[in-house]
């Protein structure tokens, strides 16, 4: 007794006023109602009774009606239960058997009306009958059986049948479908663009237009139809389908059925096959000597010139491609073998495998030769087949003169590239070659020459090494590679790059040499751009080091330099004398820091003054006049300056302090005794090399020459002297600042640096600025200002922002003894929300540029854009983003750089309340 089921919906009671026949009840017939909008299922209670629910009706959806069918007819369901939309009269069922059934499948029939339509013409519901059939002869449950066998072993060797309605383009079919093509729905019914998205794209249109051929002529087609096309599957595997289908056409009902196979492993086979036979150059063939025709493997239409697609393929027309001289002679002449059958009066006959050998030449193509392998069996009839190997033997055919061919372009293909080849008889000791040897390594006559003249071309300082490296590897087994690389002098003088290549064997040595250069030069300028590179980026990122550091340095110095001159100002007849040097100290060395500071901007700011056209001759002589009083009198110093020399572009302070940089390193190399030269002339350079950035340039220059009779530099210090704060000099005795500066300053102006130096030769540094030069913009000097006193001009009002709070109390304070009201903020946001409250309450603002969220350009574009007569005196310790040019440009009053001496800003500060009152 099976026991009663829940059934999925909450609802047990018939929906809505359906009302059930009793009769049909009576005859056992459970009767049911389906809304499929509402996917609302209603059975009758006999219905409901049969399907293990008990005895009541109930209300179902459609899942748990589906839950009722046993799992392998549930796919035949749903694709009955898709029918519904389509049947405009009649009556349609389906069979299946229950889920729950405990020891023999019960088999059920359900038959449907579609009742009524809306005005759409969908169907609104479907009453129907379900009835228990377990009780059908066995006869019948044996075919049911079969098929359900006969489907899986369709299912086991991936074989899906297939239902399709054409004009739905709905599918149902076997389980594998969906693992034939990898689809979500694992039972059905699927739509057919779903199937035919999986299609590759190249045999999509084939594939529809066979299709669409198929709808066209709507008349049932009893033979079958074949289609081959592939299928990517969703893992991006491709696989080979071949359908073979049927067209059926009732009234209006149109219907394709079939199978679909998976052939992808049969594909697989046959292409390895015929992949191996076109890798092989040779072909399988087949001959019937009645019709003439060829068959075989696709190579064999590629052996003989002809498309794969030129189908079918006949005998005549593979001797029409064959050389004149060989097809009259075919030992397998068609009709030959025809009277040969027929003499055989109907007794078969098979021949031995025979061989012959023919040119061929396609239209177009070049010659080649075939070899064929076959044999004949013959049917005694007049007819019969010839079955063989055809293989292309070109190369040896060819062997003796492709041979010889080859040695001809061989040397050619050497003398081309500068190549030669070459023996060498360790018993005569001795080198002869075929080849341009000579030429190539500089020796005279065409050979052979002995081993020691061979050597004597070898650049001297490489012919130690070349000859340890022959005797060592003369020392080891015989095939021993050897591989040298080399210079060679040529009788001219001229240096050339050689590479050998050879190998040992028994007493005989031989090989090739390649003159390589041009690729030495390839690669030996490469490795200068790349020590170019890297000194360029190497420099850039120190660049942006430095001025980091000496922003924040710079706000740490105006603090230090601020408050004690605020101190030594308020306090300074108050404190100790001591005290008073103590402060005095400090600002001291403040100015020392403030100095080297500067010197780093200078190195990363990559700014310069105004370049001017100027007499270079005289701010040297006036940097010698202010060097010499520096110099110890043990140090003797030489000029030489070329006259009439041309005006040069340049910012003389800088100039200057180059000069004055590298006749302190000078100084400093002689140990105090010694002699520096200084020159200056003009000169005309080609392809000079840089020694701080390591660039090539060519041009005209003015040449600024400081050389000193020192110790020298080596090659790897002299790889690193411009690189900021390195110094060779004792602890507190340099910056490692000097070059750097130099390097920088020189580049600024479009010029370069040339080093020459070496252990125990002294040192001789050449500045190259050059000739001409383009006089850039001239931009407007600062106006000249007083500032011994700077009291405020009358109740003035000023807003101080900048994120240190301590530079911000030092404005403050300072500003306030010169009898200003101050304001300080040291947030730019809050600022601005100050200023913007009351934009009138201040007649001035001294603000920092670089602040968290809001630097001040901006903040000072914002207050202006509400206030645009606002004066606004701007600090820096270092910013990337503006300089004084460009904060003249946006209306900033002044543009101070930290640590700001305290006169100065409040010269700027009177100076923009002047200007804003007078404006």
């Amino acid at each position: 007794m099976e026991a009663q089921r829940e059934p999925h919906t909450a609802n047990n009671a018939p929906g809505g006023s359906q009302s059930w026949d009793p009769m049909l009840a009576q005859l056992g017939h459970g009767q049911w109602s389906w809304e499929p909008r509402l996917a609302r299922w209603q059975l009758s209670p006999a219905c409901a009774q049969m399907l293990g629910y008990g005895h009541a009706a109930i209300t179902l959806d459609t899942e748990s009606w589906l839950a009722c069918v046993h799992i392998d007819d549930r796919y035949r369901m749903s694709a009955w239960m898709a029918q519904h939309d389509k049947r405009r009269e009649g009556i349609w069922q389906c069979d299946f058997r229950l889920a729950a059934s405990s020891e023999h499948d019960r088999w059920f029939l359900v038959r449907a009306a579609t009742v009524p339509r809306d005005n759409l013409d969908a169907a609104q519901r479907v009453l129907g009958t379900c009835t228990e059939v377990s009780s059908v002869p066995l006869a019948a449950h044996a075919s049911i059986a079969r098929d359900a066998r006969l489907a899986a072993a369709l299912e086991q060797a991936q074989i899906a049948w297939f239902e399709r309605d054409l004009a739905t383009d709905i599918d149902v079919g076997s389980p594998s479908i969906a693992v034939i093509y990898g689809l979500d729905n694992p039972t059905g019914p699927w739509r057919y663009k779903d199937i035919r998205a999986r299609i590759v794209t190249e045999d999509l249109v084939g594939h529809l237009h066979e299709t669409g051929m198929a709808l066209r002529h709507s008349v049932t087609d009893l033979s079958p139809r074949i289609m081959h096309y592939r299928i990517r599957r969703p893992d991006g595997e491709i696989r080979h389908i071949e359908v073979r289908y049927r067209n059926i056409y009732e009234g209006d009902s149109a219907r394709a059925f079939g199978l679909v196979f998976d052939v992808t492993a049969a594909k697989a086979l046959e292409s390895k096959f015929q992949d191996a036979m076109a890798h092989a150059r040779m072909a399988w063939f087949e001959r019937d000597l009645v019709s003439d025709e060829l068959r075989g493997s696709r190579s064999l239409w590629q052996l003989y010139g002809f498309d794969p697609a030129h189908q079918p393929l006949y005998f005549s027309e593979v001797l029409s491609s064959l050389h004149p001289d060989d097809a009259a002679s075919h030992p397998a002449d068609t009709t030959t073998l025809q009277v040969r059958s027929r003499a055989l009066n109907g007794v078969p006959q098979e021949t031995t495998t025979a061989v012959t050998a023919y040119r061929s030449r396609p239209p177009g193509q070049n010659e080649r030769w075939l070899e064929v392998r076959y044999r004949i069996e013959l049917d005694g009839l007049g007819g019969g087949t010839v079955n063989g190997l055809v293989v292309d033997v070109t190369a040896t055919k060819h062997a003796e003169a492709a041979q010889c061919a080859a040695d001809s372009r061989l040397r050619l293909a050497l003398d081309a590239a500068k190549m030669a080849s070459w023996v060498w008889d360790f018993e005569s000791d001795s080198v002869a070659s075929r080849d341009e040897l000579g030429q190539n390594l500089g020796l005279p006559g065409d050979g052979p020459w002995t081993i020691e003249r061979v050597f004597d071309a070898v650049h001297p300082d490489d012919r130690t090494t070349i000859r340890e490296q022959i005797e060592t590897a003369r020392r080891l087994a015989n095939d021993q590679d050897l591989r040298l690389e080399y210079r060679v002098v040529t009788a001219s003088g001229d240096e050339r790059w050689i590479e050998a290549l050879g190998r040992f064997e028994a007493h005989t040595m031989y090989g090739i040499v390649i003159d390589v250069t041009a690729r030495k030069h390839a690669e030996l300028e490469r490795d200068r751009l790349h020590k170019q590179l890297q000194q360029a980026q190497k420099m850039e990122a120190i660049g942006l080091l430095t001025g980091g550091i000496a922003h924040d340095f710079n706000n740490i110095l105006a603090s230090i330099l601020g408050y004690s001159g605020l101190a030594l100002q308020r306090f300074g007849d108050r404190i100790p004398d001591k005290l008073v040097d103590y402060l005095k100290e400090v600002q001291t060395a403040g100015g020392r820091a403030r100095d080297l500071v500067a010197q780093m901007l200078a190195f990363s700011r990559g700014e310069s003054g105004e370049l001017e056209a100027t007499n270079i001759t005289g701010v040297i002589e006036q940097t010698v006049q202010m060097l010499r009083p520096t110099l110890p009198t043990t140090i003797e110093m030489n000029t030489t300056f070329e006259a009439g020399l041309p005006a040069v572009l340049l910012d003389a302070v800088q100039v200057q302090q180059v000069l004055m940089n590298l006749c302190i390193n000078a100084r400093d190399a002689t140990a105090g005794s010694g002699v520096i030269e200084l020159t200056l002339a003009q000169r005309q350079l080609y392809r000079g090399h840089c020694a701080s950035c390591h660039r090539e340039f060519s041009g005209r220059f003015i040449v600024v020459g400081v050389g000193d009779d020192g110790p020298g530099m080596s090659e790897a210090l002299q790889a690193r002297i411009f690189e900021p704060f390195f110094t060779t000099k004792s602890t507190g005795r340099g910056t490692g600042m000097g070059l750097a500066i130099v390097h920088g300053i020189v580049h600024r102006h479009q010029g370069h640096i040339v080093l020459h130096s070496a252990p125990d030769a002294g040192c001789r540094f050449e500045v190259l600025l050059p000739l001409p030069h383009l006089s850039p913009a001239k931009l407007d000097s600062d106006t000249a200002v007083d500032i011994a006193s700077y009291p405020a001009p009358g109740p003035t009002a000023v807003l101080v922002i900048d994120d240190e709070a301590a530079i911000t109390r030092l404005v403050g304070e300072l500003l306030e003894l010169n009898g200003y009201t101050v304001t300080l903020e040291t947030d730019a946001e809050r600022a601005w929300e100050l200023f913007a409250a009351a934009p009138q309450r201040f007649d001035l603002v001294v603000t920092d540029q670089t602040m968290p969220r809001l630097s001040g350009a901006r903040l000072a574009a914002r207050m202006r854009s509400l206030r645009p007569a606002l004066p606004v005196v701007m600090m820096t310790g270092y910013s990337s983003s503006i300089d004084a040019h460009k904060a003249q440009e946006l209306g900033i009053c002044a543009y101070l750089r930290k640590p700001v001496d305290c006169d100065a800003l409040l010269a700027a500060v009177a100076t923009a309340l002047e200007q804003a009152t007078g404006a």
